[in-house]
This record gives structure tokens, sequence and C-alpha cells, in this order.
């Protein structure tokens, strides 16, 4: 389910660059999601399972799990970096991706956050 809704959404993404038109609905990227989460935009961040071991990669992580618990954001944490990439429609590792705006995607979220327990 959340596949299909980051899917949709980056689909969507697409669109609004062509047409210069609509809000950001995916940021991507430990820097860009933790700036969207210092400004309380962020609604969901996906983390790749299979990061590499750093202490800067380490260090990005703890601050995203932290800023995200301390503001009531869930963190999904199951799929690798790859997979993840695939369900925003890259061809590269993707390691995070936050969810900023779910217009457009609005029915698959209220079933996400059914399940996640909001």
């Amino acid at each position: 389910m959340i596949i299909g809704m980051c899917s949709r959404l980056s689909s969507l993404d697409v669109k609004r660059k062509e047409t210069g038109r609509g809000k950001v609905r995916l940021r991507m990227g430990f820097r860009e999601v933790e700036r969207g989460l210092r400004a309380n935009r962020i609604v969901l961040v996906v983390l790749a399972g299979n990061l590499e071991r750093g202490e800067k990669i380490e260090e990005h992580v703890g601050k995203i799990v932290d800023e995200a618990g301390g503001r009531g954001v869930k963190v999904v944490r199951k799929w690798n970096a790859r997979k993840v990439g695939k369900m925003v429609g890259k061809k590269v590792k993707v390691s995070v991706v936050g969810v900023e705006n779910v217009e457009g995607a609005e029915g698959e979220w209220k079933k996400i956050k059914k399940i996640l327990g909001e």
C-alpha cells in the first residue's frame, strides 16, 4: 500500500515539474527529509533497511528518527534501498523518502494511517 501511494505521488510530482504548478509531494535524501521534518511538513518517512554502516549515515538516521518521533511522524523501515528507489520511480538506490503532501493519493493515505494506528 505504501509502495502504491509513493508511486502515485512520484508520478504526480513528475507532472508537477512539467507544468510548473502544485506542491512538492516527496522529498528524497537525508538532508531534504531532515529539512522537511524541521519545517513540520513531512507526514511519513520511508527509510531503507539495508543502509551502509558509517558514522555520518548513522548520525543522519538518528536525527531523522528522533525528529520524526518528536513530531509524531511514523517511520517505516521495511524495504531495501533499491526497492525504495523503484517505488519513487528512480533507477538508483534511495535511502530515505519523506512524504510531504498526499494530495492525489488521499484514499491510500487513509488506509495507511489506519494500519499504522493513527
